[in-house]
């Protein structure tokens, strides 16, 4: 079997997030339904990102995620912008995963272009190196 190339997000954690116009699939007690509530824009993406999380780790998917901007939490280790999912994955990268997920707080700029740029020329070194991305 194939292993699979490297995956990357980009995360927008900018303070933009915080507008309450985003929308969340809560379960009910009848578990075939779900209701619709009313999220700030973090609360949806980070709900959909920590579903992917969870999908890199179950399929050995090696996943970079990369937020768009440092937490401006102070407490948050090493004020970390990035996170990884490897192949195989282990129960920390999950759990380390989901811990930043739930701590950050949006605030500042949208700076889309400066991390395209860096992921492209990671994109870019690993395929010299013949790495599949």
């Amino acid at each position: 079997r194939e292993k699979p190339g490297q995956r990357f997000w980009i995360i927008d954690n900018s303070g933009s997030m915080n507008k309450c116009d985003g929308h969340r699939l809560v379960p009910t007690r009848d578990r075939s339904q779900v209701k619709v509530c009313a999220s700030t824009r973090w609360e949806e993406l980070r709900e959909t990102v920590s579903y992917h999380v969870d999908l890199a780790g179950l399929l050995h998917t090696p996943t970079q995620f990369e937020l768009l901007n440092r937490n401006n939490q102070e407490e948050w280790e090493n004020n970390e912008v990035s996170f990884s999912i490897t192949c195989p994955t282990n129960s920390y990268e999950m759990e380390h995963a989901h811990q930043i997920l739930e701590n950050v707080v949006p605030g500042g700029s949208t700076p889309l272009v400066r991390k395209v740029l860096a992921i492209e020329d990671y994109y870019l070194k690993a395929r010299q190196k013949g790495e599949k991305v």
